[in-house]
């Protein structure tokens, strides 16, 4: 077999590098806002058909 290439850090092409923390706070961030739409969405539904009345349909 080949040798593994190597960059110029001293990393072998196609290693895994660390990710850095900032990326998994961004990540999270999109999954939160996705958990507090559904939430707005089902209190806004409740309010619209219970305390004002309005048809569901």
């Amino acid at each position: 077999m080949g040798r593994n290439k190597i960059d110029e850090k001293g990393i072998p092409y196609g290693a895994r590098q660390k990710m850095p923390f900032w990326y998994s706070l961004a990540w999270s961030a999109r999954g939160a806002s996705n958990a507090l739409n559904v939430v707005l969405v089902a209190y806004i539904t409740f309010y619209c058909t219970d305390i004002l009345g309005l048809n569901a349909g």
